[in-house]
Order: structure tokens, then sequence, then C-alpha cells
């Protein structure tokens, strides 16, 4: 059958992020070149020479590290058995079997013509009548061209093969690590599996032209990888799985992986055991690394050896006979987890205390889910409070999730259940529903909290030494310019003001009075925020202040009493009040154009007049202006002397004055309790 070189290209695959697997491929035919002549002797070696394109200057500007110019080029040298004219006949055959045994495939020169645009080959080869030379190219337009064969130079003694791979394409040297070192480790870890197994590697260098650095990998195993586990032998189905477990320091690789491999050479990696950061001995800092062979992943290896004809995870179908990636990463994590129980159950001991603390001084509503957490739980080595915060709060949603499930199966016992057994469970999901309501409740009151210091810390000065407008105020209590029906009822801040604003019939933001249905005005005047409230309370909302009055109130029955409220914000420390301007005189028009106007519910239903209780709030600080203001009309200082009152007679108004500072401390006073339950400090 006729070939094909460039549709046989054009159906390899070469991802972007592998743009080293060219190199890692003649690496390895390499190692099998050496091996194939017989054991290893002090004189094999592989060399790899990194070449690099001139810059125009290889000075750091800070004096620190060079500027490494682009990589052109890459040379592999070994001292194998070289192209002879059996393995030259294989390398001109596509897909050949001439190295099945040894897990060859004949797809690495493939995967050189991915990335470089051609190769050139020299090799000094053992023959029949003595040392032999060859020398040719490999391009993906012509194959195999150039060909010299011929006796070898006298000067020449000893069998040496050169694979040049030349211009490296821009796609691919982008995605390609850049240092001597970062490369020499891209090649240890993926060429492990011959430096771990008893037999060893040749001696293998990766050198830099430019930078005439030099890296031994031996030196580079030793240094990152002087311990090594006993090899574990698992049994999964009816195939045979190895874990071998290193100890890896220096920093080779990102974490712990699994190496899963095919061919005694990395196919595929996973990072796992991902929760524990580094694992910490007596010697350092340290990371796991697992290799895993099998002839079971010998034989479902892909062609282009870039992954595994394997489910990632079991499916339904063939459940009791295949064999899946993730139950594998399952088997050798749990395998390293019991090999470095001790390391791992330190950090397990770390992160459990450092979440600990974070839920007694900042987070008190999951108290209660640490206890229901399994002693194995981990939280991240590196978690921050933010961190630590979302994985609670995912696992608090999985936990009342689970009580919500079992109280919707207790409605439903089986018949096999016996009455005792039924109570056992019943009582057990009374006291786990408990704790999630305690859970809600303590988040609630942790929000207020909260709440209470972001508002202290608008009252106070900015660090531009003025002070915040009303908005911000009014929007922190209610959102502006809406109305109770578009607002959640806890996103609604008024009891920082008063308890009994949340229940209300309607509320309005900084709306104009027009524009609302509880009355007939068509006054273009916008309270701050505007309630109207009745006894019988049938929907609860909330609104947002920010620098318009608000209005609110309680669903409404005609037979029973009605309120409404105003509330008016002014800036902290505003001292610029006149009598043509000030909140008092704000408050008493706005009731006129209510009053005045047929008050009704939002639903449009009368409320009589005479029974309609009115209140008002102004929410500003006693500077000089503003206590001339309300002394002048007559206003009547709190016991405390911290704020003032009145009442209008001919409108029917309660007036509370009420300034920013005692607005924080009566709040906080009025949930000291609840604050004092969970541990949480005093509002500064």
């Amino acid at each position: 059958m006729n070939t094909d070189l460039q549709g046989r290209l054009k159906n390899t695959r070469l991802p972007y992020k592998k743009a080293l697997l060219p190199l890692f491929e003649a690496v390895v035919n390499s190692i099998h070149a050496i091996e194939e002549r017989g054991d290893f002797t002090d004189n094999d070696k592989i060399e790899i020479i990194i070449n690099r394109e001139e810059t125009l200057s290889c000075d750091s500007p800070k004096g620190g590290r060079p500027f490494l110019g682009p990589i052109k080029s890459l040379i592999i040298k070994d001292s194998g058995v070289g192209f002879t004219d059996q393995n030259f006949l294989a390398f001109k055959t596509l897909d050949t079997s001439h190295k099945k045994d040894i897990g060859g495939r004949g797809i690495g020169r493939l995967m050189w013509l991915k990335a470089f645009e051609f190769v050139d080959i020299q090799s000094i080869y053992v023959s029949p009548n003595g040392l032999r030379y060859r020398k040719f190219s490999f391009t993906a337009d012509e194959g195999v061209r150039e060909e010299i064969t011929g006796a070898n130079n006298p000067s020449l003694l000893t069998p040496i093969t050169t694979v040049h791979l030349q211009n490296f394409y821009e796609q691919y040297r982008v995605k390609a690590p850049k240092t001597t070192d970062a490369i020499a480790k891209d090649i240890l870890e993926h060429c492990m599996w011959y430096f771990i197994r008893r037999k060893g590697a040749p001696n293998i260098t990766v050198s830099d032209s430019s930078t005439g650095e030099n890296i031994n990998l031996q030196e580079l195993f030793d240094s990152c990888c002087n311990e090594k586990i006993t090899p574990q032998n698992v049994v999964i189905g009816d195939s045979s799985f190895e874990f071998d477990v290193l100890k890896i320091r220096n920093s080779i690789g990102d974490g712990s992986k699994i190496f899963f491999c095919a061919d005694n050479r990395v196919v595929k990696s996973e990072s796992f055991l991902q929760k524990f950061g580094k694992l910490n001995d007596t010697s350092g800092d340290f990371v796991c690394h697992c290799y895993v062979t099998s002839n079971y992943l010998d034989s479902r290896v892909c062609s282009d050896r870039l992954g595994f004809d394997i489910d990632s995870e079991k499916g339904e179908l063939f459940e009791d006979s295949d064999i899946s990636l993730k139950q594998i990463l399952n088997l050798a994590e749990e395998h390293c987890e019991v090999l470095f129980r001790a390391e791992i159950q330190a950090i397990r001991k770390k992160g459990r205390e450092k979440a600990q603390k974070f839920v007694e001084c900042k987070a008190p509503r999951y108290r209660k889910l640490l206890s229901h957490l399994p002693d194995d739980y981990t939280f991240m080595h590196n978690a921050s409070e933010k961190d630590i915060e979302l994985e609670l709060h995912k696992e608090y949603y999985n936990y009342e999730s689970g009580v919500i499930q079992r109280g919707h199966e207790l409605l439903n016992p089986p018949e096999t259940m016996s009455l005792e057994e039924y109570k056992q469970q019943l009582k057990s999901f009374i006291s786990e529903m408990s704790d999630v309501k305690n859970s809600d409740l303590s988040a609630y009151v942790q929000k207020r909290h909260l709440i209470l210091k972001i508002l202290n810390s608008i009252i106070s000065k900015r660090l531009d030494q003025k002070y915040e407008r009303e908005e911000t105020v009014h929007k922190l209590i209610f959102p502006m310019r809406e109305v109770s029906n578009n607002v959640e009822f806890l996103d609604s801040n008024l009891w920082i003001i008063d308890e009994r604003l949340a229940f209300h019939h309607y509320l309005a933001s900084d709306k104009p009075i027009s524009t609302l249905p509880i009355t007939d005005s068509k006054s273009r005047l916008e309270p701050d925020i505007l309630l109207l409230q009745l006894d019988n309370i049938d929907s609860a909302s909330n609104i947002d202040l920010l620098n318009n009055p608000i209005i609110a109130g309680e669903a409404i029955n005609p037979d029973k009493l009605a309120s409404v409220s105003i509330i008016e914000f002014k800036r902290p420390m505003r001292d610029n009040a006149s009598d043509n301007d000030n909140p008092l005189k704000q408050v008493y028009d706005y009731f006129r154009e209510i009053l005045n106007n047929n008050v009704k519910t939002y639903k449009g239903r009368p409320i009589q007049i005479a029974n309609l209780r009115r209140f008002a709030y102004i929410i500003c600080d006693l500077t000089e202006s503003m206590r001339k203001t309300f002394e002048n009309y007559g206003c009547k200082v709190t016991r405390d002397g911290n704020g003032y009152y009145t009442f209008n007679d001919a409108l029917q108004v309660e007036v509370s004055i009420i300034p920013y500072d005692r607005l924080v401390t009566a709040a906080e006073e009025r949930n000291r309790a609840f604050f004092d339950q969970l541990g949480l400090p005093c509002v500064e």
C-alpha cells in the first residue's frame, strides 16, 4: 500500500502545550538505541544542546539573569547503535512495528515535523564491515532526502548519532519552557521511569550554547528525588497496576501528581492531593509523584501517545468490566494518603485549627457545621479567610440539603421501619434541623453586626477629611428609587432606625409623592423614605435609604389602625441648616401633601385619616445650625441630651430627631444580647 507522509502528519495531533514532546521522543529513542547495544557503560551518554537565536544584548537591564533568545533548534546526541540498515529501513516505514516490544510506535519522528521545519541526522554505526557513516535530512514535503552513506572517517572511533531538530515553529516555541533549568526538569519528569527503575538511565546532560549552562539529569534526579518508596502492586478487575511513589523536592513540577505511563514513558498526568499542598518531613518540604505502570495502560495508549483509550470516569454500560482513569487516580490517592499519613494529619490539624479560629472570630454561624464535618475533612492548605468561608458555605448548603432530604423521607417511611426506629430518626432530624435554623439566625445576626460597622465607618471622616453624603447612608438602609415590592426583605436595614419599620404595607424610597399609589397628591416632592403600615401585616419588604425621604406601612384593614412614617437623612456633620431649608419643614410639607389628598392602601382601599398615626424620623448630626433650627421649632431635648423630639399638633405628627452616633449605639444595644451570644465585638 502507498503511504502519504503529509496526510499522515495532518492526522497527527500535537497540542501546543506539548511543544517539547518531539524532544522527549528523541531522548527516549536515544535511550532505546543505547539499550539495543547492551548494558550501559560509563561511556554511554546522551547530550541535549539548546541553540538560540542571537539577540542584540545578553545583559539584563537590572543586572539580573541575561535575556534568553528564542530557541531556534535542538540537538540530541547519543552513543547508541545508530541508523543501521535495519533501523534506517524502519525509520522510512510509517507506523512500523520494528520496536513494538519496547513500546515503539513509529510516532516520534512525526512529532518532530509537527514542531520543527526539518531534521538533519548524522549517524556513525557498526556494520559487519566496520564503522559506517549515514547522513540524511527529513522533511514534510519529501520525507527522507539527500541520503549519503559510506565508510566512516577513521578519526571517529566510536558510534555516535546526532539528531538536529531545526527551525522551531513559533506557535510551538512560544508555548515551550524558556530556561535550560525548566527544560531539563521537564525532560526528567517525562523520562522519570528510566531513572526510578532498577536498571537506571544512561548519563544525560542538557546544555545551552548561549549561556553555557550544563545540567546533568542524574544529579538533578538525585537532588530532587532522594527517597523512593517501595513499589506497590494493586489489582483492579483482572489487571495489575504498579504504583511507584517518589518524594520530590526542589520544585520539579507543580504540586503532587499521578503520572499514567505506557511503554516506559509518561503519557498523561493529573494533579492530586491538592488540598494538602506541599507535605513536610524532617528533611523539609516535598510533593508526591506517583508513577503508574501496567500492561493494561500499555494496551490502551493512543497511537499518538497523547492519551488513553480509557473512560475518564466509570460508566454504567460496562460497569463490571471497564476500568476508568478516575478509579486508578482514586486508588493512587488512597495509597499515598496511607504512605504519608503522619504528614497529612498534621496538615489537616493545621487547616482545621485555622477554620476553627475563623468561625469563632468571624463566622459563628458555621460553629455547628464544624462538628458535623468528618474527622478527615481537609481545608485547602493555603486557604484564605475568603476561601474558608466559601468552602464552609458550600458544605453548609450540602448539609442543609441533606437534612431537608431526610425530612421528606420521614414523611413516607418504609413499611419495614419500626416505630422505635422512626422515633429515633425523627429525633435526629429535629436536632439537625435545629442546627440549620440556628445557623441561619447566626448568619443574620452577623450580617447586622457588619452593617453597623459599615454605618459607623460611613459617618466618620474620609481620608480627604470630608464626610459621606446622605445618599450613602440612605443606600445602606434601603435601596434608592425603589418600592417595597421590588426589594427583598433581607436587603433592607430599616431595623437600624426602628425594628417595627420592617413590617410595612408599602414603602417608597426617593420617589416623587405624585407617583405613589397611597395618595392622590400631584406634588413632585421626594421624601427619602416613606412607609405605610397597617395593623394586619400581609407583606414585608425592604427599601433603600439614600438621600431622599422614605415612606413605609403595614398591610391594611380599614377597621384597623394604620400609620405613615417618613424618614429624612442629612449628611453627617452638616452645619448649614436655615429656616427655609431644614428637615422639620421638609417632613411637615410631605405630610401635608399626603394627608390632604386621600390616603389609601397601595391597592386603592381608603384609610380613615382620623385613625392614621404619623411618625417622622430625622437622621442627622446635632451641629450648631441644626440645634438652632430644632430649638426654633420648639423641639425638646431627649433625657440623655443626645437628640430631640417634638409633636406637631396641627399635623398630628410625632417627630424623633436622632444623631448618627445615637442611631448606631441604640441599634447595637437592641442587638447586644445576640452579638454577645455569638461573641461579636462592640461596633467601633
